[in-house]
This record gives C-alpha cells, sequence and structure tokens, in this order.
C-alpha cells in the first residue's frame, strides 16, 4: 500500500500513531510503503519498481512517461510554472 508521508509524521506523537498503524497492517498481510513528495516528484521510477514488484507484473520504467508530463506541466517544474505566468500575462 503505497502512501505519502508528509514532514508531519514526523512529529513524535504521529510517528508514534503511524508505527502502531504500520504493525496493525503488517499483521494484516498489508506491506506499506511510505514516500515523501522529493521521492513523488524525483523518484517517481522507484515507486512504480515498487507497485510493479507488489503487484508481480514485470517493471517497465517508460509507463512512467504520462507521471513525468503531468509533473511537467505543474507547478512543480520550471516548465509548469513557466505555462502559469504565460496565462497569467495573457489574461492581463
Amino acid at each position: 500500500m503505497p502512501e505519502f508521508d508528509g514532514a508531519v509524521h514526523r512529529d513524535a506523537k504521529q510517528h508514534r500513531k503511524d508505527l502502531k498503524r504500520e504493525r496493525r497492517l503488517a499483521s494484516a498481510g498489508w506491506d506499506r510503503r511510505g514516500y515523501t513528495s522529493y521521492d513523488v516528484l524525483h523518484q517517481a521510477v522507484s515507486i512504480l519498481r515498487d507497485a510493479d514488484e507488489a503487484l508481480g507484473r514485470p517493471h517497465d520504467p517508460a509507463r512512467i512517461r504520462g507521471w513525468h508530463a503531468i509533473v511537467k506541466k505543474s507547478l512543480f517544474s520550471p516548465a509548469g510554472q513557466n505555462l502559469l505566468r504565460d496565462r497569467i500575462r495573457a489574461s492581463l
């Protein structure tokens, strides 16, 4: 089960809750994998590889292209930021 873990998950109280939950998931047979925003934005192929492994399918890194296209148009990339600036300028 992939999950996004932000910085709030390292707060001592939240971390305790998360670890307890992770143990419950493991007891139920679930394999939880946590990822940070850096992983999602810069290491997406490794997340895809983990998912492929969990699903028992061959890893095809080319399948990440769709995700890279989305990120490229988002505000998380310089190209996406330029697109927004151009849209704002065009509307003025």
